[in-house]
């Protein structure tokens, strides 16, 4: 994405270990194809990455301070905010298939887990009707 005189603040989270890479350029469409190539050093050993959010500035000085910003403490919490949907999102359907698994270890060995599985359908279809998303 290229819009002439913007510049543009983004935030790529890795597919292969989950970390987060806030970047800065003028060029959206380029950059994301440099990381996905491996031309960034930051990025080339966390393929593939996706992009999760991005802001545009008019001023280059606006976005960098933006950029800066967003790689402190303070910065890093007001990303969770801004995505905390995104995040949650992704900890629910973890947390979800994780306690999938240890149903079937549970069953698989034989444990009584009656009233258990009526407790966890109830959970996950509460889960999913506020998320709005199923696994």
């Amino acid at each position: 994405m290229q819009i002439e005189g913007f510049y543009y603040v983004y935030i790529l989270k890795s597919q292969k270990d989950s970390n987060l890479y806030i970047g800065f350029t003028n060029d959206l469409s380029r950059r994301l194809q440099e990381h996905q190539q491996g031309k960034n050093i930051s990025t080339s050993k966390r393929l593939p990455v996706e992009l999760i959010y991005f802001e545009s500035h008019k001023s280059k000085k606006d976005a960098l301070r933006r950029e800066s910003y967003f790689k402190t403490a303070k910065g890093k919490t007001t990303i969770k905010q801004i995505l905390r949907e995104f995040f949650l999102n992704d900890w629910l359907k973890i947390d979800l298939w994780f306690l999938f698994l240890k149903i079937c270890y549970a069953m698989a060995r034989g444990y009584f887990v009656t009233d258990l599985v009526g407790w966890i359908v109830f959970v996950f279809l509460l889960l999913s009707a506020i998320t709005n998303s199923f696994l």
